[in-house]
């Protein structure tokens, strides 16, 4: 679970169930604290800081009903590692148990579109790439497909769809700041269409729902 959750986290308010934060950084994890001031869950959000490589059935010295990997996370591990965090997740998780996943893609259509208009040709290689350097890390990208192979052995899936496939990528903010009237018909059209699988690869980001077996 990304860096505490965030304002994510007030959407397990109240319920009875326990919930551990995770992230690969130490510096993110304080933030666990002042994102679930005031909320009334059954115990307090524990934190850990999780080495990928490292992780193991033992890991945690329990099972969970829910693992949720937030925007971003799950594009920090490289192929190998992210293959290994799959042959691990099933021991990881209680009987049926469900894993929710959004990973970055390589063929987003808004960049493909805006950096070609633009003549950023340079960029428009770099989002193509599936290995990319962000600031001082590395970024890897990933299909739906692939992640489909990686995971079909030990899981049922329940669904794959777009998320970003006709709203703005950030880099196009400033643009669309003040164009609430344009986003709102593309919010409308996003939800037309975010349940059609086929589409997931095209997104600036895709949503993999997936149950143990």
């Amino acid at each position: 679970m990304k860096k505490g959750l965030l304002e994510d986290t007030h959407l397990f308010d109240g319920i009875s169930r326990s919930l551990e934060a995770t992230d690969i950084t130490a510096e993110s994890l304080h933030q666990v604290g002042s994102s679930t001031a005031g909320l009334t869950m059954a115990s307090p959000i524990c934190s850990h800081m999780v080495d990928p490589n490292q992780l193991g059935e033992n890991y945690f010295n329990k099972q969970f009903d829910l693992v949720i990997a937030d925007f971003d996370e799950l594009n920090c591990l490289s192929p190998d590692v992210l293959k290994n965090f799959f042959a691990t997740l099933p021991g990881l998780m209680a009987p049926r148990g469900r894993f929710i996943g959004v990973f970055k893609t390589r063929f987003c259509i808004w960049n493909l579109i805006w950096r070609s208009c633009t003549f950023r040709f340079g960029k428009l290689i770099t989002r193509l790439q599936a290995e990319e350097k962000v600031f001082e890390d590395t970024e890897w990208k990933y299909q739906p497909a692939r992640i489909s192979r990686l995971c079909r052995k030990a899981f049922v899936i329940n669904t794959i769809r777009p998320v970003g496939l006709l709203l703005p990528p950030l880099e196009l903010n400033a643009i669309f700041t003040n164009k609430h009237e344009w986003l709102m018909k593309l919010v409308c059209l996003e939800k037309k269409v975010n349940s059609i699988k086929p589409l997931a690869g095209y997104a600036d980001y895709f949503l993999i729902d997936i149950q143990l077996k």
